[in-house]
C-alpha cells in the first residue's frame, strides 16, 4: 500500500536521503547547497506552507515530491531506486498537480533533456508535453488543466473539505492498477479500466463513492452490498472517514468486478 502524506520539517533529512539516493539527476549534498537547496532551506519551504509531499510505500519513505505554489512549478520529484515501477511516482506528481491546478491553469517543469534520462518518458505518459530546451541539458515541460483538474479546482462547485476529500479518493483510485484512467463525468470523477468501474461525487455535506451503474456485483468475497445493478455507495463526510484500506480494497474489487 502507498501512502501520500504531507512532509513535515521533521522529514527533511528523509527528503534529502531520498533525493541523493537518485541514479539519474543524481545530486550530492554539497552540489544542492550550491544551488541554494539546504535542509534549512527545504524547512522554510515546508513551514511557509503545504508544499511537499511523502510517499510510504508500507511505512517505509519511497519518494517525495515538492511545488512551487506561486510559481505553479513541480520543483522536485524523486524515488528512491529499489521502488521505481511501483506507481510511487505517479501518485506524487498527481497530489503535486492537484494542488498546483488550484491556482494555476497551466503548469510546469524543468527537468534533464539528455537521451536515456526516464524521467521524460514518465513526464510525457502523463500528459506533459515538452516545450522548450532551456540550454544544452535542461528541457521545460508544460501541462493545461485538464477536465478533472478544472473539476477540482473550481471551489464554487466544492467545499474545502469536500476537496480534500475527492483528492483523496482520486489518490487512492489512481492506484489501483496502472491503467486506471479518470474524467469527468456524470457531475463527478468517474474511474474506469477498460470499461467505468465506479466514481466520486461531491454533495452538499459528504463525498460519495459509488459503484458504475453497470458493474457487477457478484461478490463472493462480501465486499460489496447489493445484486444487480443497484449501487453500493460510501458516504464519507471528513478526511478522517477515509479509511485508506477500506477503500483502496473496495476500488480493487469494483474494478474486478466490473471486468
Amino acid at each position: 500500500m502507498i501512502h501520500i502524506r504531507p512532509a513535515t520539517e521533521a522529514d527533511v533529512a528523509t527528503l534529502f536521503a531520498i533525493r541523493t539516493s537518485v541514479r539519474q539527476n543524481h545530486l550530492s549534498h554539497g552540489q544542492l547547497a550550491e544551488l541554494g537547496i539546504t535542509p534549512a532551506s527545504v524547512a522554510e519551504a515546508i513551514r511557509l506552507g503545504p508544499c511537499c509531499w511523502l510517499a510510504e510505500a508500507d511505512g517505509v519513505a519511497a519518494g517525495f515530491a515538492m511545488v512551487d505554489g506561486t510559481a505553479g512549478e513541480v520543483f522536485a520529484l524523486f524515488v528512491r531506486p529499489e521502488y521505481e515501477g511501483r506507481g510511487v511516482g505517479r501518485l506524487l506528481l498527481a497530489t503535486a498537480e492537484t494542488s498546483l491546478f488550484r491556482e494555476h491553469a497551466r503548469i510546469w517543469l524543468v527537468t534533464d533533456g539528455s537521451d536515456g534520462i526516464r524521467a521524460n518518458a514518465f513526464y510525457q505518459r502523463q500528459g506533459w508535453r515538452k516545450v522548450a530546451s532551456l540550454d544544452a541539458r535542461d528541457v521545460r515541460y508544460e501541462k493545461q488543466a485538464g477536465a478533472v483538474d478544472r473539476l477540482l479546482q473550481d471551489v464554487r462547485l466544492v467545499s474545502e473539505t469536500n476537496f480534500r476529500l475527492l483528492c483523496r479518493v482520486r489518490e487512492l483510485a489512481l492506484a489501483v492498477a496502472p491503467d486506471v484512467h479518470d474524467e469527468v463525468k456524470y457531475g463527478g470523477v468517474l474511474f474506469s479500466r477498460a470499461r467505468p468501474f465506479g466514481g466520486v461525487f461531491a454533495y452538499a455535506g459528504h463525498v460519495s463513492l459509488e459503484l458504475s451503474q453497470g458493474a457487477s456485483l457478484d461478490d463472493p468475497h462480501g465486499v460489496l452490498e447489493g445484486s444487480g445493478k443497484q449501487r453500493r455507495h460510501i458516504k464519507l463526510r471528513t478526511p478522517d472517514d477515509v479509511e485508506a484500506r477500506q477503500v483502496a480494497h473496495y476500488l480493487r474489487s469494483a474494478a474486478a468486478l466490473a471486468g
